[in-house]
């Protein structure tokens, strides 16, 4: 039992030290994906556009308005949206 206490901290250490690594490690990816969406737009930074400025004519949903979001943008890039979510941080809300 005494083992047990003085372990489990350090598990719980390790653990968080490993989440801070792949938390870096997303933020090191989207860099990257920002990098090469510059690299195939003649070196011109992601546009302001969003999801508010989409065209009137775009349906008003999440899957329609996508293509004019930062994720949708950096899509093409990193395949997995997964990296923009640290593994520290709580859970997402449910979207409505």
């Amino acid at each position: 039992a005494i083992l047990a206490a003085i372990l489990f901290p350090v598990f719980a250490q390790a653990r968080e030290k490993a989440r801070q690594t792949s938390c870096l490690s997303n933020v090191r990816q989207l860099g990257l994906g920002v990098v090469m969406y510059a690299q195939d737009y003649d070196e011109l930074y992601l546009p302001t556009v969003t999801e508010r400025t989409a065209p009137p004519t775009v349906p008003d949903t999440a899957e329609a308005r996508f293509v004019w979001t930062l994720r949708g943008k950096l899509d093409p890039y990193i395949k997995n949206q997964q990296i923009f979510k640290c593994p520290s941080a709580p859970a997402w809300p449910a979207t409505a």
